[in-house]
């Protein structure tokens, strides 16, 4: 889910495509109406203020918006490789090469 200039991964707690659509489009019109916050309080009150736990992907969202001044080619060069040894530290495997080679392949955003 982006809005705002945030983007968030948010688990809607269905399986049906549906029902799934109907509660990723409440959540957005609800985000854009009252903020990120209450909104997602709105939605998940068990998750509601739990900021206490920074992830990479925030970690990088912040640098990013706070202006690097670096050419935007730097910044995703040196995003990888963050993600990169984050991964290494972490023991996250990467995927299978989308081509089929025998190359090693970074972690997907989901996974660091």
């Amino acid at each position: 889910m982006q809005a705002g200039g945030r983007r968030r991964k948010i688990t809607l707690k269905t399986n049906d495509k549906d029902e799934a659509a109907r509660r990723a489009a409440k959540l957005y019109d609800d985000i854009r109406a009252r903020g990120w916050e209450p909104a997602l309080a709105a939605f998940d009150p068990t998750k509601a203020g739990k900021t206490d736990c920074v992830t990479v992907g925030d970690f990088i969202e912040a640098v990013e918006a706070a202006g690097t001044g670096l050419a935007p080619r730097s910044l995703r060069g040196y995003v990888g490789s963050f993600r990169w040894i984050v991964a290494a530290v972490f023991g996250i495997e990467g995927g299978e090469s989308p081509a089929g080679r025998s190359e090693r392949v970074l972690p997907g955003r989901e996974d660091v």
